[in-house]
Formats: C-alpha cells, sequence, structure tokens
C-alpha cells in the first residue's frame, strides 16, 4: 500500500512541479510611459493585458502607497485596466506603478515611473563623502530642462554654495544630464564638511523642455549629516541601498514561486520517511 501510494507519487511529480510556475499574467503600461515627464496631476494610468491582471502597486518617491481605483474591461481577446488616483497627485513628484508580476528581466513590461508636473524645482540632493569631508554633490532637478548645456561646467543657471566654505566648486562636465548634474569638490584643496549647510540655487530664466521658464530663484538647502541619505522634495530622507551615494527608488519587484516546487519538497521527504519505514520493519519490497 504505502509502496503503490509513493510510486503513484513519484509519477506525479513533474505535474505538480510544473502545474503554476509557468503561469504568469504580464501588463504593459501604455500611458504614461517610463520616464515621462511633467505628467498631469490628475492622471490616469493606462494599460492592456492578455488575461486577468491583479492591481498594481502605487507608490510615490516616498515609497507611500497611493489610493487608487483599478478597473478592467474585457476586450474579448484580453483586457484593458485604468489606474484611477483617488485624489490629484502632488506636483513635481515621482510615482512608480509595478504590477505583481513584474520581475527585473522584464524592462519596463509591468512598471511604469514618471514624474508629475508644476513648479520645476530640484527634486533631490546627496552628497559623497570622505572622511567627515563632502567630495561630491549631485543634484537631481524635478524635470529635464530645456537645453542640456545649461546643466554642463561652468553653468551659471545653477550654483551651490556653502555656509563657512571659502571655494566655489565647479561642475563636474562628467556626469551632467538634461536633468542631473554634479558639483565636484574633490580637486579643490579644500573640502567642506559633512557638518556644514548647503546651499543650491537655480536661477530665475531656466528654461524645461515642458515649456515651464523659472519666473523667480528657486533654492534648497540641506545639511549632510542631518540627511545621510540624501535630501529630497518630501523633506523625508532619500531611500537607498549604498550609504550617502545615491538617490534612488524603493525597489518594486515581484517575483513568484509555483506552489509545485513546495508540493515537490513535501512528497520528496513523505517518500523518503515511508521508504525508511519500511526498511526499518524489514518489510518486502514485493
Amino acid at each position: 500500500m504505502h509502496l503503490r501510494f509513493f510510486i503513484a507519487s513519484l509519477l506525479l511529480l513533474p505535474i505538480l512541479a510544473f502545474a503554476d510556475v509557468a503561469v504568469r499574467c504580464h501588463a504593459s503600461v501604455t500611458s504614461p510611459l517610463p520616464g515621462s515627464t511633467a505628467v498631469a496631476p490628475d492622471v490616469v494610468i493606462r494599460g492592456s493585458t492578455a488575461c486577468q491582471v491583479q492591481a498594481p502597486l502605487f507608490v510615490d518617491d516616498a515609497g507611500a502607497a497611493v489610493p487608487a481605483k483599478f478597473a478592467t474591461q474585457d476586450t474579448g481577446g484580453g483586457a484593458t485596466f485604468t489606474l484611477t488616483p483617488l485624489a490629484p497627485l502632488a506636483a513635481h513628484r515621482t510615482y512608480s506603478v509595478t504590477f505583481p508580476d513584474h520581475l527585473p528581466c522584464d524592462g519596463p513590461l509591468g512598471q511604469t515611473q514618471f514624474t508629475t508636473g508644476g513648479t520645476p524645482g530640484i527634486r533631490a540632493l546627496t552628497f559623497q563623502g570622505s572622511a567627515g569631508a563632502v567630495v561630491g554633490l549631485d543634484v537631481y532637478l524635478t524635470e529635464p530642462v530645456l537645453h542640456p548645456v545649461d546643466l554642463a561646467n561652468g553653468t551659471t543657471w545653477v550654483t551651490a554654495t556653502v555656509d563657512g566654505y571659502a571655494l566655489v566648486p565647479p561642475v563636474n562636465s562628467g556626469l551632467p544630464s538634461n536633468d542631473t548634474l554634479e558639483f565636484y569638490y574633490k580637486l579643490l584643496p579644500q573640502w567642506p564638511t559633512l557638518a556644514q549647510t548647503y546651499h543650491v540655487q537655480l536661477h530665475k530664466g531656466l528654461q524645461f523642455a515642458s515649456g515651464s521658464v523659472l519666473a523667480a530663484d528657486v533654492e534648497v538647502t540641506a545639511v549632510p549629516n542631518d540627511v545621510p541619505y540624501g535630501w529630497v522634495v518630501t523633506g523625508s530622507q532619500s531611500l537607498c541601498a549604498a550609504d550617502n551615494m545615491t538617490s534612488s527608488m524603493p525597489a518594486c519587484t515581484a517575483q513568484r514561486v509555483g506552489r509545485g516546487r513546495g508540493v515537490l519538497a513535501l512528497l520528496m521527504v513523505a517518500g523518503v520517511v515511508m521508504l525508511r519505514r519500511r526498511m526499518g520493519g524489514r518489510d518486502s519490497w514485493t
């Protein structure tokens, strides 16, 4: 009896092991596309799927869940979906939508990240430290500028000063993009400290890709020792894995492990137990 059950279990292993693992439901977000900027605060996230997809994780740049209504509509050969925030989103903030079946190897499939429009400004500051001093200051804008050269080496559109520090850091031309730049202290004979107050200023007239133009100067301040993971526009510490190096969004990935693997392990354990009992009782295999 026990032997027959064990043999039957072995025959079922291939079916149970792979019954659930291969089942994945992909969702494709069609709007807003990944990396979109100046998105309207009353945005409705839209997309399509080939099966009944589960509601996604919808979070802001501080990792807080965004209340929203998720709805799907059957199209016959699949479905479309909408994700509608219950209240308008905050301006110049970054949001992330990630479906349960999104995996890193899927690229943008099942995920999108976008930034809402509003008065342009500075999204985050992060500090590169060394032995109690700051060797670099990275500045992240809320949206891209119209001309990347405005953030390049020698720019007069963005300045950084430090209380009690006389030298002016140069902009490092190796890092600037259309929404990021770095002030580099390491090549200077004197470095500012982690305890000093840093001021970063965007100047009136700076043009952004969304069409916005600064009507007045915008300035933020931060003390690295007070915000060891970086300053962000929300006023909270930036979430990151490395020490004081980068500002990053929370990693929102999901992995499904098929239940068949758990069943496989249980059956193997059960088979070994029965085999030992039979051998211990000197039962016959026939």
